[in-house]
């Protein structure tokens, strides 16, 4: 049993008339001092943790990857990389108290606007650990934290609303950390609160209509530990699901405890002195590209290459926190792949589920299973399924393959007279 701590003595020798002068004896006082209230502090935290998870709901979480340094500062774009979509998700099962306020649509001089508003509150350090496996946060300079232009979406609101609807996603406007009459009793932070309105979906390139295929709980590293040996399984992701074809082994050494060797198309991960979560945490880091002391890249470029992890796929914690849910990059039908997880070699099979599944296509022209505005529609008038709805033409939108030049556009699409009917009164085509 721990030792009973030292008694304070000067605490011991204040008197009533010396705590509240202060000023006097400054040991006597301090009594709202951050430091001295390391305790209670860790109740408020276990306090807010405990409330969201029991009263909050499960998220689907889209990081937008904007990176200051790689966008044009002219015109503020920055449509991502090969290898990054601007929108980076979902990051499944992230937990969240939600309030929402689902007012009427307000009418104004660029249409109809959806005056969809919420509130969310998630518990910081919880964030902060399901984030930083998911994503490297510092590949596009940005700090491992929840921030205006991510993306929530509710799916477990979406899941029986009527003539298939889909759930609204929301994008966030504001994070506060700080409001000491709500977020910080005893002056501590617990919790980020999140402000955000209804998210009017552009095309913007990892946001899509299209239903994504998973593998839920496809890992499971639950008693890993315990069988005391070697273990490797491997994903070949086809490239029509958005990867290279090539099969990619997740190798465990059980005896080693840092870096390792690792062979071509292979990822070493190191796992001596671990527990099965820490195991299962940084296999959601290799197949997500993350680097860490104890994880080996075998590649030095392209898929199994730090950065990119296995190619195609993304990783999060899944029921436990041994297990891994996988989902496509890719949406759509074609990230229905089956048997592209291999049973894993060793004591102990970490593989409980072998295919992708889930993936459905929906056209993003006419999003018809949400019933959301956006700038493809004509003012007032909604994206439907209903029949005979009135609905735009598709535009066509920047892609990392064909990016938009606004020097070409000014040229070709507004300025020659000789391909179109533009005149002095904004008239177009």
């Amino acid at each position: 049993m721990p030792s009973s701590p030292p008694c304070n003595e000067n605490r011991l020798n204040c008197t009533p008339s010396e705590v509240l002068a202060a000023t006097m004896i400054p040991s006597c006082g301090e009594l709202v001092n951050p430091a001295n209230l390391q305790a209670e502090q860790l109740v408020f935290d276990q306090a807010f943790n405990d409330l969201i998870n029991n009263f909050g709901l499960p998220v689907d979480y889209y990081i937008n990857t904007f990176n200051l340094s790689a966008a044009d500062l002219l015109y503020g774009t920055d449509f991502g990389s090969s290898t990054t979509s601007q929108f980076q998700g979902p990051l499944t099962g992230v937990q969240m108290y939600i309030e929402l306020s689902d007012d009427a649509l307000a009418l104004t001089k660029f249409g109809f606007d959806p005056g969809d508003e919420f509130t969310a509150f998630v518990h910081i350090s919880t964030f902060a650990t399901a984030a930083s496996a998911y994503f490297d946060y510092a590949s596009v300079g940005q700090s491992i934290e929840p921030k205006a232009g991510d993306v929530i979406d509710l799916k477990v609101l979406g899941c029986d609303r009527p003539n298939g609807r889909g759930s609204v996603k929301y994008e966030i406007t504001e994070r506060m950390d700080q409001d000491l009459s709500v977020l910080n009793p005893v002056l501590g932070h617990y919790i980020y609160r999140l402000r955000g309105k209804r998210f009017n979906y552009s095309f913007e390139s990892g946001l899509s209509g299209a239903k994504t295929a998973s593998a839920v709980d496809a890992i499971d590293v639950d008693g890993y530990i315990a069988g005391g040996g070697d273990n490797q399984f491997s994903f070949t992701i086809p490239v029509s699901a958005g990867g290279s074809g090539t099969q990619i082994s997740i190798f465990l050494d059980i005896s080693a405890g840092g870096s390792l060797t690792a062979g071509t198309n292979q990822i070493a991960i190191s796992a001596a002195n671990e527990t099965d979560a820490a195991v299962a945490a940084n296999i959601t880091k290799a197949i997500n590209g993350i680097t860490s002391s104890r994880i080996t890249y075998g590649n030095s470029s392209g898929d199994g290459y730090a950065g990119v992890g296995v190619k195609g796929i993304n990783a999060s914690q899944g029921s436990s926190d041994t297990q891994i849910t996988l989902q496509m990059d890719k949406a759509g039908v074609t990230g229905n792949a089956t048997n592209v997880i291999a049973l894993s070699t060793g004591a102990v099979n970490l593989v409980d589920v072998t295919s992708f599944t889930g993936g459905q296509s929906v056209d993003p022209v006419s999003e018809p299973v949400n019933e959301q505005i956006y700038d493809n529609s004509f003012s007032g008038i909604l994206s439907t399924t209903l029949a005979s709805q009135l609905t735009s033409d598709g535009k066509t939108y920047p892609t990392v393959e064909d990016p938009y030049d606004i020097d070409d556009s000014s040229q070709n699409d507004v300025f020659n007279m000789d391909v179109n009917d533009t005149d002095i009164y904004g008239s177009y085509y």
